[in-house]
């Protein structure tokens, strides 16, 4: 292969490998109309949550939890999406006057004193949004860093092979 045209497809594959290297954790924030919060930590290369939690005040309150690569898509999309992707989601609260929480996937939630669905005996209730961090949280992975050392290592070779002036080494 001409030596010219050998770098120039070592500059293409290195230019696509830096675009399409994306794997990281990518922190998720609930935006409730009322009160409450959440968050969790998206993984994209494992496609599952870390660290999912909810804050209700006196209502209570969820330990961090995991969810793997084959519930995640299941409860939140994958990526996930705006809202739950499995309707009326159940998570349990502890240490308040609240049972549980719900989210449906039409954007609702509630907080319940039982485990039964929203309705007329709901503590608190409203509307949310799951929505990623700004760039700020975003936690990137070395990946992309990786692959574009890699490839800045295949274009030196390459140059230094047609300035040698030969394409074999």
């Amino acid at each position: 292969m001409n030596p010219r045209r050998q770098l120039a497809v070592l500059a293409i594959l290195w230019l696509a490998s830096c675009g399409t290297a994306h794997a990281g954790i990518i922190h998720h924030n609930f935006n409730f109309s009322s009160t409450g919060s959440g968050s969790f930590d998206y993984d994209d290369a494992s496609r599952s949550i870390n660290a999912l939690v909810f804050d209700f005040g006196a209502f209570g309150d969820m330990s961090p939890m995991n969810l793997g690569a084959f519930l995640t898509p299941l409860v939140f999309g994958a990526p996930p999406g705006a809202t739950v992707a499995r309707e009326h989601t159940f998570f349990a609260l502890s240490g308040g006057s609240a049972h549980s929480l719900r989210l449906s996937s039409d954007g609702s939630w509630c907080v319940r004193p039982n485990a039964a669905r929203c309705g007329a005996r709901d503590l608190a209730s409203g509307t949310y949004r799951i929505a990623p961090a700004a760039p700020p949280d975003v936690i990137a992975v070395a990946e992309p860093d990786m692959l574009m050392l890699f490839g800045l290592g295949l274009l030196a070779l390459g140059a230094v092979r047609l300035r040698a002036g030969g394409s074999r080494p």
